[in-house]
């Protein structure tokens, strides 16, 4: 009987062994979790003030630029083809450096979804306006050639005028991505810091 005996007991002695183990392993796992999700979680906030911080940038360029190209805008509009100051500066060297590692890395999963709208708003404004940019230096530099192949140069003005509507649109995508930056960094201004 007492062999019987030190078999339960033995049993009962392995059953919360294992318990035990199993029990730490869940709570190791746990802990892991946590320290994960935590060290993410720093991660997609160094992300966002990568992003914001990238967006006070860009904006203090369009700050700069979108004024002036306003005023060289109105030169266009008017016609005066005596007036070669309407020089167009398009904002090429906007970046996107802090978006494109935020979406690479897989920090983004960690970020609250309306805030990633947000940025993904800006970000989709920034590259329509980078392409109408890029089309836009590109007719300039196609009209100034063909004007000199067919021996009539033109005037900076005059090649800028035969853009007026590409010029039209990329004014107006340069005006709302400015909006959207600006939005963003005050609504980010007044949040509270964590």
């Amino acid at each position: 009987m007492s062999k019987k005996r030190n078999r339960a007991i033995d049993w009962m002695k392995y059953a919360y062994e294992m318990v035990s183990i199993i029990i730490g392993v869940l709570i190791a796992l746990g802990v892991d979790e946590w320290n994960e999700d935590r060290q993410n979680q720093e991660r997609a906030r160094t992300a966002l003030i990568n992003i914001q911080n990238e967006a006070k940038m860009n904006l203090s360029i369009l700050e700069v630029l979108h004024p002036r190209n306003m005023e060289a805008f109105a030169v266009v509009q008017t016609e005066s083809s005596e007036d070669d100051s309407a020089t167009i500066v398009p904002g090429l060297q906007l970046q996107d450096v802090a978006w494109k590692t935020l979406m690479s890395n897989g920090i983004s999963v960690h970020v609250d979804y309306d805030e990633l709208y947000q940025v993904a708003e800006i970000y989709s404004i920034q590259q329509i306006y980078k392409d109408f940019a890029n089309q836009f230096v590109e007719q300039i530099m196609v009209t100034r050639s063909m004007s000199i192949v067919n021996g009539n140069p033109l005037s900076d003005s005059d090649i800028i005028t035969a853009s007026v509507e590409l010029l039209t649109l990329l004014m107006g995508i340069e005006e709302q991505l400015q909006n959207h930056l600006t939005e963003f960094l005050d609504e980010r201004s007044s949040e509270p810091a964590n």
